[in-house]
């Protein structure tokens, strides 16, 4: 029998790394494709070692999800729970911590949006936004829902008014998918600076829905345009520019 691999693993870890196993499987493969024996072998765990944490596939997959989750939420509730001079700052706070998410590593997680954006796996390319955009419209809700009382801003619903930001603040990944499709390199600079002046529309779209003047809403992060295009050149050009 195939031993276990860091058998002295605590459980916390043995599941974050089925997670994480889980998680580059069924982006490389597809969920459908992915098999209990590829994460058996890929985790390096038994049978009993693995349903001591997971009851199915399934589950795997809303431990995934739920992870995601728990991530977003866990960078972003601190925001709620500092005072600042004014609504604006803990709006702009808000928009800060997005930014960071977006920047960080944007190069290193390039092969997981690669596989998230074929589209063998819209469908859990989807489950998985859905799952973030939740996480994050608890929390943006309530930060609107300051600056409603604060009487900083004035909308009927402040968590309907989230929503509808969030969506508009994802239309970037509509280019980042056509960038992924380049043919060759003068198609992927241009697609990458589309990315970027998506990026700025996005800002000024969501200030003139919620009557912001231009510029408090920034979800342009320096650099992320050009990491992801880079990145992109990487994975699908050799050095002389030509298609792998």
């Amino acid at each position: 029998m195939k031993k276990e691999k860091r058998t002295n693993m605590k459980p916390e870890e043995r599941r974050n790394q089925l997670l994480d196993c889980a998680q580059m499987l069924f982006f490389s493969k597809g969920f459908e494709d992915t098999t209990m024996q590829d994460i058996l072998a890929s985790a390096g765990v038994s049978k009993g070692g693995f349903y001591h944490h997971f009851k199915s596939k399934d589950e795997l997959l809303e431990g995934i999800l739920n992870r995601f989750v728990e991530q977003t939420q866990t960078a972003l509730r601190p925001v709620l729970e500092q005072e600042y001079p004014t609504w604006l700052d803990l709006y702009h706070a808000y928009f800060d911590v997005l930014r960071a998410q977006m920047s960080d590593g944007a190069r290193a997680r390039l092969p997981l949006f690669v596989m998230m954006f074929q589209d063998r796996n819209a469908a859990l390319q989807q489950r998985m936004s859905d799952a973030i955009y939740i996480a994050n419209l608890e929390i943006f809700a309530e930060v609107l829902q300051r600056g409603v009382r604060s009487g900083d801003l004035d909308l009927p619903d402040a968590e309907v008014a989230a929503g509808l930001a969030l969506k508009i603040g994802t239309t970037h990944q509509d280019w980042m998918r056509k960038a992924l499709r380049s043919t060759d390199l003068s198609e992927l600079v241009t697609t990458g600076q589309k990315i970027d002046i998506s990026l700025q529309l996005q800002g000024i779209a969501i200030d003139r829905m919620l009557g912001l003047p231009d510029g408090n809403t920034c979800i342009r992060a320096d650099g992320f345009a050009d990491d992801i295009t880079a990145g992109i050149k990487d994975l699908l050009f050799d050095e002389d520019g030509q298609l792998k």
